[in-house]
């Protein structure tokens, strides 16, 4: 009698703690979100703490892509100018098989990025594209990292949008928390990372203009 009901309450536990975390295992976060200015070219944490409700939800992205997109899984995306050419693209977070640098077909040896990839050997990349015919303008090889979230904006003011994503790590999927947040900006021919990390741990990311000075703010969970 004493077995059963230590076996229903280990079950009871197990059901809980699935509850909490979600059913693919993710860690639940807080709900209160920390607000990031980076208008002053630093990085300024603002006492802007409105509840996750108010802040804005961008509008469904339409998807246009290149005949060659079929083995792609889409994350995220953001329609926004980002090369500062003054029109908008198409920004993906894109899980795809991975694939070794082209320059490693005549070098001996193990490759730079060859755990890159999560266990199913999909890696995750940033990938720019024309939003209206899906030609590609920029696509980054397989990045050391998975993106867990990603949002894009103004965030110094200069007319030119940024992107920012939280890291992740292969083997967790879209689950758990980071503190390591980066920021990518534009240069000539693709994306420099700007920033990181930001003191914290967070799953979740937005832009939002907070404190209502016309620029966008960054805002962490």
């Amino acid at each position: 009698m004493m077995h059963r009901i230590l076996l229903i309450y280990a079950i009871s536990i197990l059901l809980i703690l699935c509850i909490l975390t979600g059913a693919g295992g993710c860690v639940c976060v807080p709900a209160t979100p920390r607000t990031f200015s980076f208008a002053s070219g630093g990085l300024v944490e603002l006492d802007e703490s409105a509840p996750i409700d108010d802040i804005p939800t961008p509008p469904a992205t339409p998807l246009t892509l290149p005949p060659h997109a079929g083995d792609w899984e889409i994350t995220d995306s953001a329609v926004c100018d980002v090369t500062g050419d003054g029109r908008e693209e198409l920004v993906l977070v894109v899980r795809r098989p991975w694939r070794d640098w082209p320059i490693m077909r005549w070098h001996e040896g193990v490759s730079p990025i060859v755990s890159y990839r999560n266990e199913n050997g999909r890696s995750c990349h940033l990938i720019v594209l024309e939003p209206d015919t899906g030609d590609e303008i920029w696509a980054g090889s397989a990045l050391p990292f998975p993106i867990l979230d990603m949002a894009a904006g103004d965030l110094d003011g200069d007319g030119v949008s940024e992107v920012a994503t939280i890291r992740g790590e292969y083997g967790k999927e879209r689950c758990g928390r980071s503190c390591f947040v980066d920021i990518w900006e534009w240069e000539d021919m693709g994306f420099v990372m700007k920033w990181t990390p930001i003191p914290g741990r967070f799953s979740r990311i937005a832009v939002s203009d907070r404190n209502g000075d016309g620029v966008d703010d960054l805002v962490l969970w």
